[in-house]
């Protein structure tokens, strides 16, 4: 049994959101971890400022890049039902372009009024027809405007994340450095 090419690149693209996400959930997962477990042990020195300071910048930078990574995780979910609804909505412009045509070949070769029949019954002029097509093409549109924006919005969370675990862990590191 051969693989298409889109079979091939329907895996590589199934297996590459898997990866995303699986890394997603493990870096909102370290800096949960982390700032739980720093939160636990720390209670601020009147005689270490240095400490007190590192220690709550870590964890406010550990809050921030656990926000950070659970924003990402929402508009990635949101960017897959997008594109679900994306590719549902192409499919049906794909079959309302067909059934223009079809109907333009018979009224062309005079076979009288044309209209459609789907299967649930429901018949179409071609206007109504061509008026469908508008429609899908204008909420496609609408919707690739909506995933990009989501996009955007996904990459900036997922750097505000990982630069906020930085400063996480720098913050540690001060922390311990000004506690001995």
């Amino acid at each position: 049994m051969s693989n298409t090419i889109e079979d091939n690149i329907s895996d590589l693209f199934s297996k590459s959101h898997a990866a995303i996400d699986k890394f997603d959930y493990f870096m909102c997962s370290v800096s949960a971890g982390l700032c739980a477990y720093i939160g636990q042990t720390f209670s601020p020195h009147n005689s270490s400022l240095g400490y007190s300071l590192f220690t709550m910048m870590a964890l406010i930078s550990l809050a921030l890049s656990f926000y950070g990574g659970y924003k990402r995780i929402q508009y990635n979910i949101a960017i897959t039902k997008e594109n679900q609804r994306l590719l549902e909505l192409e499919e049906k412009l794909r079959q309302a372009c067909e059934t223009i045509e079809q109907m333009k070949d018979k009224e062309k070769a005079g076979s009288g009024i044309a209209i459609f029949t789907t299967d649930t019954g429901k018949k179409y002029t071609l206007s109504e027809k061509e008026n469908q097509k508008e429609s899908f093409q204008i909420e496609i549109a609408k919707l690739n405007q909506a995933i990009k924006s989501d996009l955007d919005s996904a990459i900036r969370y997922a750097k505000s994340r990982d630069y906020s675990l930085l400063f996480g862990f720098l913050g540690v590191l001060f922390a311990k450095a000004f506690q001995f």
